[in-house]
């Protein structure tokens, strides 16, 4: 024995890890559970020690006679009974006080809450056994079923009890499999056997076909208990009629070696019990954790490739603005090249330029802050991307399914991804600042060398890529070479960031790490409409479905069972007539075809003590409107049809359909193929099955809502007392209530009287009810439910569709991908490249005879196209930064919201923020407004130059004139402070140079300020339409999904009144 404790105790463990990773509310997790509480609560105690008292376990569904039956083993009113279900709501132990305590300290009853176990004391006599009354396992109570499996896994032997109505439901005989499943010794008492012998033996004859057809019987004693045999003065049955039962407890509590033997046999049972137990929940296990690698491996794989993507643009090097680099190279120190590679004149200016202008500030903060948010932005991007992509590919599998309804977090990346980043990319940007700060205190030798490297190949970049010269970042036509300088090291820049942030793309993969966040929200679905409408309404209550339809098909949403219903809709209004169809719905046994033969006072559908027993529709028609449903029952599929001449109920046809809980599952089949179709039902319940959670969870809670004519029909009154009667109709009406469901009218009928017994059912038929009015109603209320579903799956519930984004916040994030989309604009060079251009049609026009050949030399060269020509440094913004900081702000936005939104609405959000999307909306956008400011840059001209260019003509014609009589001594000369006799000729020239130099410079004056001017309004001009062009077209798929929610929302407004919502009484 201790072996097997040991290994008991090995296999609960196991068992708990294995309750751990499986799927909530699975079968799985039910498998698992069932290991674990069998293992705790019964293989461990009674492995150790096989004296403990014995558990017997009276177990059924609600109202069979389990606490009856507890009474009477306790000959006293130890359990109390009565007429509303359940009735026992915690489970009553029958033990003495010693075996109470073993019980408990064994661990026995340890899965079972305090608070639902309720003890009462034995006598001394009954030392040894231990009995324990269950609540039921089938009713509205889903924590009486949770309680009574636990006890199933602690006991050593069962007493099922049901009754001659219930010993066909499905749901006990689930519990039936378990209790053959674990080998436990089984009991089973049938109660409330029909007075009459044939039918007594026609119960009992079936009910034993049933047990051993599923495998149940063998090794299983059935005690029949007739109906009647009660013993009222102790609220209990009479002891004659479980004589079996008591004799067998009794032999128990008095032979301790039948008791060991039993403790045996229940031990050796559940050992064999055990082993497909194991076997199923190792291979959930191992399904399990398949599911999980192949989950895995998918999003490794998409995350892997966005991790290759997010590589690849960074070797392209476009993290980083053209601006940022400019500020970046200025720094480090162009002008020095200029300066070393200069000759002449051009090495003096640069001297004079490299003495006179101060060095710039390094500019640390701004490439931090730009390096920073622009890898950011990238990495969150692909990590959001690969995030969507999982979780999309998550989506088509059925246990990642479920795990993405309540965790809306999953379709972006984590949180902590962003913050993980900045750390880590703050250590590498510091290094280099460090590096940079050190090199300024170096001297210019080392700056040269690398800037000369790289100038070498200088203009090969810039030709490839389409650099622009310095010329509009640093003001003037003749620095060619300072741009060229600028782009190498801007190349060399980019190569290093790129080799310094390849081991830190790491953290991408921990994105994949998402926080668990549950979020849920309680809905109703809108309420709401006016009186009965005529059929006229049904006409706009239909456009109001397509509507819908069409709305959430715009929302990716299924609409399979819309389009159904607006089929069934339109069906049935091709076949309205001067009658309904109401059916007759309900579990087996309760009475549905007594109900409907006591209405017609002749058997029109057969009767009988077996169950189920109707296992096909059975329509009662009015002779006079045969030939009107005729082609309606056919639609139906009804072909069993009886007729009557009744006149007070001529305009209803009544189907008797298959019950909806038996163990033959095609009969509810059945009923659910034929309840969307029919106009108005009647729930058929009885003293016993009235809170059962099949009717309420399955039935009444979906279907009240949708029917405007409807009755429930509390069947087998004669059982109960008026009083009990009546209190159980009140408590069926409260727990409509409770549910949140319309008042539905309750009428108590004695079927098994006649038509006495049916009065209040004939008289609700025989109300002054028009047909296509129940029609209508019925097709009204079906639209409309349809319409709710669209719009609770559309996040449009109640009528009314809430902004996917909040205005504010929408705001701020167009403002945001405003702002990254003109920092590709480049607003500083496009202005500077605006003044070039000015700079450049001023040479044109306003230098003379040299200005236009420098000009054709500029245009021959191409550096006219590149350094002053704006609208080229406009369509040319794509090389100069990525999208990725100006679409971030757009996929955090549509990230935030995806958990509030509905599960079924979150892929259609999430495929807005795709990154490729979003860069081609942006994209689109901005070459939109590019190329309608293009035909609007003009280079502006002045008079001035004009003046000024027929001044360097004259300059010109003077300084030939100089030279040409310079060689003639007669020209004299003048004599000049200091330097003494000049010759005129030559002071002549030097004037005409002066004047000349002086035209030039008032010339570049007046051209860099009206350039400047022009320029800025450029600027301005793009900025305006880029900031219009972003924030109109940016978000034009939310706002067609917005559009589409506000469709259905209207719609579903709509239906409240459109849609007929009559509760016909």
């Amino acid at each position: 024995m201790s072996e097997l404790a040991d290994a008991s105790r090995e296999l609960a463990r196991l068992a708990a890890r294995a309750l751990e990773v499986t799927a909530p509310s699975s079968v799985e997790e039910e498998r698992a559970r069932r290991l674990r509480d069998h293992v705790e609560g019964y293989l461990l105690p009674r492995a150790a020690d096989l004296d403990a008292p014995l558990l017997i376990l009276l177990l059924g569904p609600t109202g069979a006679g389990k606490s009856s039956i507890l009474n009477t083993i306790a000959a006293a009113p130890v359990s109390r009974t009565g007429a509303l279900r359940p009735t026992t709501r915690e489970a009553v132990l029958y033990a003495t006080e010693d075996d109470r305590r073993h019980l408990l300290e064994a661990g026995r009853l340890a899965r079972v809450p305090s608070a639902r176990l309720a003890t009462v004391g034995a006598p001394a006599a009954a030392s040894g056994v231990a009995v324990v009354d269950a609540p039921d396992i089938d009713s509205v109570e889903r924590e009486n079923r949770f309680v009574a499996d636990v006890l199933l896994e602690a006991c050593d032997l069962c007493v099922f009890v049901t009754t001659a109505t219930r010993y066909a439901d499905l749901v006990p005989y689930d519990v039936l499999r378990r209790v053959r499943e674990r080998g436990l010794p089984l009991i089973v008492v049938l109660n409330r056997l029909p007075p009459n012998r044939a039918e007594r033996e026609i119960v009992l004859a079936d009910a034993t076909r049933l047990l051993g057809h599923e495998g149940i019987a063998d090794g299983a004693s059935v005690i029949p208990v007739q109906e009647g045999e009660r013993d009222p003065a102790r609220d209990a049955l009479a002891p004659q009629a479980l004589h079996q039962l008591l004799e067998r407890i009794h032999g128990l509590a008095e032979d301790r070696d039948e008791r060991r033997r039993a403790s045996a046999e229940a031990l050796a049972g559940a050992l064999r019990g055990l082993t497909p137990l194991v076997h199923a929940v190792a291979n959930d296990v191992e399904s399990a954790a398949a599911d999980a690698d192949s989950a895995h491996h998918l999003a490794a794989e998409v995350y892997e490739q966005e991790l290759d993507a997010l590589r690849g643009k960074l070797r392209e090097g476009a993290f980083l603005r053209e601006q940022v680099l400019r500020e970046w190279h200025d720094f480090v120190g162009a002008d020095q090249i200029t300066r070393f590679f200069a000759t002449g004149l051009g090495k003096v200016r640069a001297l004079l330029v490299g003495t006179l202008r101060p060095r710039p500030q390094a500019p640390v903060v701004a490439v931090e802050q730009e390096t920073m948010s622009s890898l950011v932005a990238l990495a969150l991007q692909h990590a959001g991307e690969a995030a969507r992509r999982t979780s999309s590919g998550w989506l088509l599998r059925a246990d990642t399914a479920r795990l993405l309804e309540d965790r809306g977090q999953l379709w972006s990346g984590s949180d902590a991804l962003g913050p993980a980043l900045r750390e880590e990319l703050k250590v590498w940007i510091r290094g280099i600042a460090d590096d940079v700060r050190g090199r300024r205190g170096r001297g210019h030798a080392r700056r040269f060398r690398a800037h000369r490297r790289n100038h070498g190949h200088g203009a090969r970049h810039r030709r490839r890529h389409g650099v622009p010269e310095p010329e509009a970042p640093r003001g003037h036509l003749r620095r060619a070479r300072d741009g060229r300088a600028r782009r190498a090291g801007a190349e060399a820049s980019r190569r290093r960031a790129l080799r310094a942030l390849r081991p830190r793309t790491r953290p991408l993969r921990r994105s994949r790490s998402v926080g668990r966040r549950a979020a849920g929200r309680r809905r109703r679905s809108p309420r709401g409409g006016r009186a009965h409408a005529g059929m006229s309404d049904l006409a706009r209550c239909l456009a109001r479905l397509e509507d819908a339809i069409d709305a959430a098909n715009a929302l990716g949403l299924d609409t399979a069972a819309a389009r159904d219903v607006s089929e069934r809709a339109r069906t049935r209004l091709a076949h309205v007539g001067e009658a309904y169809v109401l059916a007759l719905v309900g579990g087996t046994g309760v009475g549905k075809s007594t109900l409907l033969n006591a209405l017609a006072g002749s058997e029109v559908s057969a009767a009988s003590a077996r169950r189920p027993t109707t296992d096909q529709p059975q329509a009662w028609v009015p002779a006079a409107r045969r030939g009107q449903l005729g082609p309606l029952l056919e639609w139906l599929g009804v072909g069993a049809v009886r007729e009557h001449d009744g006149d007070r109920i001529g305009s209803v046809a009544i189907l008797d359909l298959p019950d909806i809980d038996s163990v033959a599952r095609d009969h509810r089949a059945r009923v659910d193929e034929l309840l969307p179709r029919v106009d108005a039902v009647a729930w058929v319940v009885d003293p016993e099955k009235y809170k059962d959670q099949v009717l309420h969870d399955a039935y009444l809670r979906g279907w009240v809502r949708r029917l405007g004519r409807q009755i429930i029909v509390l069947n087998r009154a004669d059982i109960l007392s008026p009083r009990d009667a009546a209190s159980v109709r009140d408590d069926l009406v409260r727990q409509l209530r409770t549910a949140g469901l319309p008042e539905v009218p309750v009428a108590l009928t004695r079927a098994r009287d006649g038509a006495d017994g049916v009065a209040e059912v004939r008289r609700w038929l025989e109300s002054e009810v028009e047909a296509k009015a129940v029609i209508t109603a019925r097709v009204g209320a079906e639209v409309r439910a349809a319409i709710w579903d669209l719009a609770r799956r559309g996040g449009a519930e109640d009528g009314e569709a809430r902004p996917i984004a909040a205005e504010a916040r929408r705001a701020t994030a167009l403002d945001d991908a405003a702002r990254g989309v003109l920092a590709l604009i480049d607003e500083p060079g496009l202005s500077a490249q605006a003044a070039a251009a000015t700079r450049l049609a001023a040479r044109k026009s306003g230098t003379g005879p040299m200005g236009i050949v420098t000009s054709v030399i500029y245009r021959w060269s191409g550096r006219a196209r590149v350094a002053a020509d704006p609208v080229g440094y406009l369509r040319r913004w794509r090389r100069r930064g990525s999208l990725a900081p100006a679409s971030e702000p757009l996929r955090a936005l549509l990230a935030e919201t995806l958990p509030t939104l509905p599960a079924t609405l979150r892929p259609s959000v999430a495929a807005l923020a795709e990154p490729s999307a979003l860069e081609r909306r942006l994209a689109d956008a901005l070459d939109r407004a590019v190329a309608a400011q293009a035909d609007t840059v003009v280079v502006p001209r002045s008079r001035l130059w004009a003046l000024i260019g027929a001044a360097q003509y004259l300059v010109t014609a003077l300084l030939l004139a100089a030279l040409f009589v310079l060689d003639r001594p007669a020209v004299g000369s003048v004599d000049v402070p200091v330097l003494g006799p000049v010759p005129a000729p030559v002071l002549f020239i030097a004037a005409v140079l002066l004047a000349g130099y002086l035209l030039a410079l008032a010339l570049r004056l007046h051209a860099g300020w009206l350039g400047r001017r022009w320029g800025r309004r450029v600027a301005a001009s793009v900025r305006a339409e880029v900031d219009s062009r972003v924030k109109h077209d940016l978000f034009l798929p939310l706002d067609a999904l917005e559009a589409s929610r506000t469709r259905l929302a209207a719609a579903t407004r709509n239906a409240g009144t459109d849609c007929p919502n009559e509760s016909i009484p």
